[in-house]
């Protein structure tokens, strides 16, 4: 019964990817609205590995607040703040704003994925 659904499920996604038409310059734009805030775990994660975990997500949670209420993006918040500016320069901090070069956690689930298909 689990195979069948899953062949359901699989099919449907095929339907629906087969006729999906991706608009580069419309997900840039839809990216851009949020000012950097899409990217604020991107830069935890680097200032993490200078300061700890918590520390550095409580500054970037300060931050993000920060651009928020102050209607700035975020990158220009962290570059003026010198607890970031110790550990993160301008130049990797805008590394770190690059979206098509932050994978997140999906590089370690597709690991999982595939290691799992191995043991099969």
């Amino acid at each position: 019964m689990l195979q069948l659904v899953t062949s359901g499920a699989l099919a449907a996604i095929v339907d629906i990817a087969e006729g999906l038409e991706v608009d580069v310059a419309r997900m840039r734009v839809n990216l851009d609205a949020t000012n950097g805030l899409i990217m604020a775990e991107a830069v935890t994660m680097a200032l993490a590995q200078k300061i700890g975990k918590s520390d550095a997500h409580h500054l970037i949670e300060a931050a993000s607040k920060q651009a928020i209420t102050g209607r700035q993006h975020l990158r220009d918040v962290l570059t003026t703040n010198p607890k970031v500016t110790a550990h993160l320069g301008a130049d990797r901090l805008a590394e770190l704003f690059e979206p098509t070069a932050y994978q997140g956690a999906s590089q370690a689930l597709i690991d999982r994925l595939l290691a799992s298909l191995d043991d099969k």
